[in-house]
């Protein structure tokens, strides 16, 4: 995440103790990390650049800027993104620009901390009730309170329930939201948000916590005065629920999880309980037919933290729309589903090769396949890959499972995989394609191969024009990414065909 600080805040921090400062907005204030005094040479976007003829007879052209002393209009014209402020003692600001800084740094500081170990929303939320002073609240998407460090009667109304053992907002405030449209567009909303009701005098700052584009509760922050940067804090203490949210529901070894517990059998071979399974995955918008690849990382011999670990996993999070990671027994599992995310595999090697070039990973990858419950086995094809590109100390940092299937077919025979897994998954596609498009892709490829990539022969026995062909197999090589004159392709492809023949 960005820095929390940006102009916004500091101009509402500095108004506050200085009422003659001016802000002058830009469409993009982005976080701020330090201060810089201008002096005539570019500087980076995310430091605020004091501006003093002390140090520079001239503007900078773009940043985020507080400019110091009489600067005229015709200097300014055109510039947008800065805090003017005409006359003060110039030590005595950049001290309070220090403390400000300092201030949120240490907010920041507190809160990575805190992520990076237990993710207890307890914790965030008593840096957030420190920030504001008001009464700051969780829940999740029934309702339920996750935390609430600091009840006010007259803010948080809550009902027990004691089936669940919790608390949770209360009845009548919850008839209210089914019948106020107000309350129904906030649920539509992103980042820091204010509300105002349309049922009593309630008013509050608020962020939708979202995961893979599906609600899973709000932070309520009963601050009754919004500004565009207390709404920008709201916003960026929402992600840092949201990243706790992910942390103790996907990746944490001693929490519940959405699909996790359902990995980890898969992973150990267990029965998986497809009707769960089904209802986990709805939870998160996926459907059971949708398209889906696995993947499997691993840090070698390393020892390494959770901090590492998360951080990995929340990068292709982040990167990667659509994936699910798992961190179980020093490794990461990947579930992804290219639908939800919608991604080619080509698309998802280019998504995914910051974090793990960069981090000097490796990762194996399956075969697309399309049914959510065949995913124990998909997640073997992609330690097979991975296991192979170690014994053959392959420099690739992305290994997929159609490249390492031939040495492990003609060695293994179906080893742990079954006969519908082992087969290529591009034939799946081009079925899948057929079915929708009725288009006849996948009998020219076959037709094509076996007769030994002979044009007109194949266009004989497929009744088309010969000048048809080629805009087929082109057509089948886009959907696919397949590469035709690659003898090993071909060869895997055509032993697929002889399998689903058997």
């Amino acid at each position: 995440m960005e820095s929390l600080l940006n102009l916004q805040i500091i101009y509402e921090r500095l108004q506050a103790i200085e009422p003659e400062v001016k802000l002058v907005p830009s469409s993009h204030m982005p976080g701020l990390k330090g201060i810089r005094f201008y002096e005539g040479e570019a500087e980076e976007e995310d430091f605020l650049i004091i501006c003093s003829r002390l140090h520079s007879d001239r503007l900078p052209v773009g940043g985020s800027l507080l400019l110091v002393g009489d600067w005229s209009e015709e200097e300014r014209t055109g510039l947008t993104g800065y805090i003017l402020k005409k006359d003060g003692d110039l030590f005595s600001l950049a001290n309070k620009l220090e403390h400000m800084f300092s201030y949120y740094g240490d907010i920041e500081r507190r809160l990575q901390k805190i992520l990076y170990a237990d993710s207890s929303l307890n914790d965030i939320c008593q840096i957030i009730l420190e920030h504001f002073g008001h009464s700051v609240f969780v829940h999740d998407e029934h309702f339920y309170i996750l935390s609430c460090p600091r009840i006010e009667p007259e803010k948080t109304k809550f009902d027990y329930d004691s089936q669940m053992g919790s608390y949770m907002q209360d009845e009548q405030t919850l008839t209210m939201f089914r019948t106020s449209p107000a309350y129904q567009e906030t649920l539509k909303t992103t980042g820091g948000q204010f509300w105002k009701s349309d049922f009593d005098d309630t008013t509050c700052l608020y962020a939708n916590i979202w995961i893979d584009q599906v609600y899973k509760g709000r932070l309520i922050i009963t601050e009754p005065s919004p500004t565009p940067g207390k709404l920008r804090e709201a916003g960026y203490f929402g992600e840092v629920i949201r990243q706790a949210f992910i942390n103790r529901y996907v990746y944490r070894d001693d929490a519940p999880s959405l699909l996790k517990g359902i990995i980890v059998d898969g992973l150990n071979d267990r029965e998986i309980n497809v009707e769960k399974l089904a209802q986990k995955a709805g939870q998160i918008g996926w459907q059971m037919e949708d398209h889906y690849v696995c993947g499997m990382i691993t840090f070698g011999n390393e020892k390494i933290s959770h901090y590492l670990a998360f951080g990995v996993c929340n990068s292709i999070q982040q990167q990667v729309e659509g994936s699910y990671p798992c961190y179980y027994d020093k490794a990461i599992y990947l579930l992804i589903n290219l639908t939800r995310g919608k991604v080619s595999l080509n698309d998802l090697r280019m998504k995914m090769s910051y974090t793990i070039r960069e981090s000097l990973l490796h990762v194996g990858v399956s075969n697309i396949f399309y049914r959510l419950q065949d995913f124990p086995l998909y997640m073997k094809q992609a330690k097979i890959a991975l296991i192979h590109s170690w014994e053959k100390n392959c420099t690739s940092w992305y290994n997929e499972f159609k490249e390492t299937v031939l040495p492990y077919w003609m060695i293994n025979g179906l080893g742990e995989l079954t006969r519908d897994t082992i087969i290529s998954g591009d034939l799946t596609i081009l079925k899948k394609y057929d079915e929708v498009k009725g288009t006849d892709l996948y009998q020219t490829l076959k037709v094509y191969l076996t007769h030994e990539r002979n044009s007109t022969l194949t266009a004989q026995i497929l009744k088309i024009h010969r000048s048809t062909l080629p805009h087929r197999l082109e057509r089948i090589e886009t959907l696919t990414g397949m590469n035709l004159d690659d003898f090993k392709t071909r060869l895997y492809l055509l032993m697929s065909f002889a399998l689903e023949e058997e």
